[in-house]
């Protein structure tokens, strides 16, 4: 059988000039990339790699950084 594998990419840009969504008064950067990969009918995985920056102040790990990495797998189950 042959089953469906994607690459995804996602750039977006954040500027949140008065702190109301994130609490922090700056732009925000975030780039991530995703691979999917569908094993069965009914399983497939996403894990993804995401970098995201603040540029005018640290709004990270309770405002003390301004990068932060992430890593995250998303199992999905058919039935």
């Amino acid at each position: 059988m042959n089953y469906v594998q994607n690459i995804s990419f996602r750039n977006e840009f954040l500027d949140d000039a008065k702190g109301q969504r994130t609490g922090y008064k700056t732009w925000y950067t975030e780039h991530s990339i995703m691979w999917g990969h569908w094993f069965s009918d009914l399983i497939t995985l996403r894990p993804e790699l995401r970098f995201e920056r603040a540029y005018n102040m640290p709004a990270y790990d309770l405002g003390t950084k301004r990068n932060q990495f992430t890593f995250a797998i998303d199992a999905i189950i058919r039935y």
